[in-house]
């Protein structure tokens, strides 16, 4: 965990590019020191695994050096399948008890075997039950987090903080976004997949894989409207600009739309029966998720708010920083900014 003062480049290693962002806080909130981004072979990563170890090094060196990056300190994100997040409940004594028994603990309670995991807790407060405490459990493969370390030193940075995605989002909602006591839904429209974060009045309470993200999407147009990749990822987003609008707004409504908001309502149950609420909100994050009428079908099935988790509102940034931004897209850092404010937003 970083330092209060201390400053860390937010580095969001993803499936098909890398995005590093550098922030300062002001008075009001954030100002915008750096951003950059690159494009990655499909390959280079794999379910978040290190799938090609040179790109990735040489893409990291290639943003870091171009986006004249103010600190060599790095927090990055884990994600895919091993990665860990959970909430939990433990009967302990103490504290001091609760660090010594904390192995047995991950054993009993998430049946995971502690020799193959980086694992680390924060304790929430008191549990309901007597002597209870509440945990947020968090962890990675080991071999996972020594590949990523790898990747970064080799790079010439330094990595200082290593989390799983949700950490990030559950950070960037809370310097954004007014905390209500309740349930928040947060859906992160990736490249491969998209994450379905809960939080509970503000804080990391569950989470769930879809597998459906930007580039089937883009798939799905090419093979139900007969285009090539390009006319298909603009069209994604403005089914206006197709010949057949109303085809192109068919498709991507009853082929990837609902198809997601169904996903998602199924981590929904699965969370209700693990005594979690219904969201009073939905807000969608990453590089897809203003792809066109997926607000309708996430509107239309849970009948909530469905917003934007827009970074920018908290974070000033130059016109010529901005232009960057946009040419990836507004919600495309929301990892790097989320990872950006380790330290700096609780």
């Amino acid at each position: 965990m970083a330092h209060n003062g201390e400053m860390n480049t937010g580095l969001d290693i993803g499936a098909n590019s890398i995005k590093a962002v550098a922030i300062e806080p002001t008075k009001t909130g954030f100002t915008l020191l750096a951003a950059s981004d690159c494009r990655l072979n499909a390959d280079s990563t794999e379910n978040g695994l290190v799938a090609d170890y040179g790109e990735l090094v040489q893409g990291i060196k290639t943003i870091t050096e171009k986006g004249s990056f103010p600190s060599k300190y790095v927090a990055t994100a884990l994600k895919g399948p091993s990665t860990f997040a959970r909430r939990l409940s433990v009967y302990s004594e103490s504290v001091s008890e609760l660090n010594e028994t904390f192995p047995w603990i991950i054993d009993q309670y998430v049946c995971l075997d502690p020799e193959e995991m980086s694992l680390d807790f924060e304790i929430l407060g008191e549990g309901e039950r007597y002597r209870h405490i509440k945990l947020l459990v968090v962890g990675a493969r080991k071999d996972t987090v020594t590949d990523i370390v790898s990747v970064i030193e080799s790079s010439k940075m330094i990595p200082r903080v290593i989390e799983p995605e949700a950490m990030s989002m559950a950070r960037l909602f809370r310097a954004v976004s007014p905390v209500k006591t309740g349930t928040c839904l947060l859906l992160h429209i990736g490249y491969v997949g998209s994450a379905a974060v809960l939080l509970s009045d503000g804080v990391f309470d569950f989470s769930g894989e879809i597998d459906l993200g930007g580039r089937k999407c883009t798939d799905i147009v090419m093979e139900e409207l007969g285009l090539g990749r390009d006319e298909a990822e603009r069209v994604k987003k403005d089914p206006g600009s197709h010949s057949d609008p109303e085809a192109a707004r068919i498709a991507l409504m009853d082929k990837f739309c609902r198809p997601l908001a169904v996903q998602a309502e199924k981590i929904l149950k699965l969370y209700s029966y693990k005594g979690g609420g219904s969201p009073y909100k939905i807000m969608l994050s990453g590089g897809a998720c203003e792809t066109f009428g997926l607000t309708d079908a996430l509107s239309e099935k849970f009948s909530v708010p469905v917003e934007y988790l827009d970074p920018w509102k908290v974070v000033d940034m130059s016109k010529e920083l901005e232009k960057t931004v946009e040419a990836s897209g507004r919600y495309a850092y929301n990892v790097a900014v989320g990872l950006a404010m380790n330290g700096k937003v609780y």
